[in-house]
């Protein structure tokens, strides 16, 4: 559709709002769009389209419902939300001060308390095993192996 030109008055034929070529002959507005390609485009009401692509650029976007399936999020700043929230892994630091769906924290290479540790199921009898505690008459004691 090449040497287009736009005259003031548009054509309505039809009803259909038509472009005038500079050779006389006409195409409808909306074939005519179809065929653009827009480096910018400002609109003072609504823009509606069946596919739209491109990138937002505007900071915040509140009427944006869903986002698909993300393969990675980062965020500098918190995220909340009022459903639950599942992941294979999660890093960082637990900051906040009881855990108690917490079950297990893995091997620990020193612990620090600065009240009581309770131990409870510990062995009667010496379980022969370098280092491991057990009850010895109501002493804690050390296995030597």
């Amino acid at each position: 559709m090449a040497n287009v030109g736009f005259y003031p008055i548009p054509v309505i034929d039809g009803g259909a709002l038509q472009i005038v070529n500079t050779d006389g002959t006409t195409v409808s507005l909306t074939d005519y769009i179809a065929t653009q390609t827009f480096a910018s485009f400002n609109s003072n009401g609504t823009i509606s389209a069946v596919d739209l692509a491109g990138t937002i650029t505007t900071p915040a976007q509140p009427n944006v419902t869903s986002v698909g399936t993300l393969t990675s999020l980062s965020s500098t700043g918190n995220i909340s939300t009022t459903a639950n929230i599942s992941a294979v892994d999660v890093a960082g630091t637990i900051t906040t001060v009881a855990q108690p769906n917490i079950t297990s924290v893995g091997t620990l290479t020193s612990l620090t308390s600065t009240g009581n540790v309770v131990m409870t199921n510990l062995p009667t009898t010496d379980p022969l095993v370098v280092n491991q505690l057990w009850n010895n008459a109501g002493a804690l004691t050390v296995s030597a192996g």
